[in-house]
Parts: C-alpha cells; sequence; structure tokens
C-alpha cells in the first residue's frame, strides 16, 4: 500500500508533458483531487499503523491546502 502511494506521488511530481493541447496544471489539479479522495478511502485500512496515518494526513492536508490556493486560477482555466 505504501508503494502504491509513493508511485502515486512521485508520477504526480514528474509529470511532464511537451503536448500544447494538454495543459499540464489543469489536469495536476483534478489529479490531486483525485489523489486526495484515493488517501481518505485507504486511510482506515493503516488506523493501525500510528506513525504511516499521521504522514499520510499531513501529505493529504498540504494537498488540500495547495488545492485551495489555487482554486480561483483553476475555475479561471476551467471556464
Amino acid at each position: 500500500m505504501v508503494s502504491m502511494i509513493l508511485g502515486d506521488i512521485n508520477r504526480l511530481i514528474n509529470r511532464e508533458s511537451r503536448n500544447f493541447d494538454f495543459f499540464n496544471g489543469f489536469e495536476l489539479y483534478n489529479d490531486l483531487r483525485k489523489f486526495i479522495d484515493k488517501i481518505k478511502n485507504i486511510q482506515f485500512l493503516i488506523l493501525g499503523n500510528n506513525k504511516f496515518y499521521k504522514i499520510l494526513l499531513k501529505i493529504g492536508n498540504t494537498i488540500k491546502i495547495a488545492l485551495k490556493q489555487n482554486k480561483n486560477l483553476y475555475n479561471n482555466v476551467r471556464q
């Protein structure tokens, strides 16, 4: 499970595109929202591992803050 989450994070961080029809930030924002949902769905599975649970919460909260800070830009681009 840890490797799955780390793989997702690594993929999101290293996203790159040279296709000008693809707006990387817009897709990243959507993927981060999906990742937050994934975190919520697996949190109950790791309640016994307190250290990993705390790390997962911290990652999720950091992403939520970044999404909130960029929501207006995302909405402007989406229109």
